[in-house]
């Protein structure tokens, strides 16, 4: 038997699914949306060949680079980093040459360009 959460936390497991695909070749997991300010968690896969257009930030996001590689523009950013764009930033696209997961603190609901 597994232990709940310690008290007042929230604890999301791998095994519970919740994969979505939207686009091909890209695949997201959201683990958290906070309404009220505006922001969301979630895991990102990546697969070759996709192009993410540019867009610019109404909030801080951090991009974690938890497995593979990605470009920002001509930016590589791989496995262990971590990328951070301030509000009002503006993105380059991002491309993969290999699948990427990526774990991303951002606004909500995404920005579209």
């Amino acid at each position: 038997r597994v232990a709940p959460p310690p008290e007042g936390t929230t604890t999301y497991r791998a095994s519970d699914g919740g994969w979505f695909s939207s686009t091909p070749n890209v695949e997201m997991k959201m683990l958290r949306i906070d309404e009220a300010a505006g922001t969301s968690e979630m895991l990102i896969r990546l697969g070759a060949g996709v192009v993410v257009p540019g867009h610019t930030h109404r909030k801080e996001e951090q991009m974690v680079i938890l497995e593979g590689e990605c470009h920002l523009g001509d930016h590589l950013l791989r496995a262990g980093d971590s990328h951070v764009a301030p509000p009002g930033s503006w993105h380059p696209p991002i491309s993969v040459l290999r699948s990427v997961l990526i774990l991303l603190r951002s606004e909500y609901p995404l920005p579209t360009t």
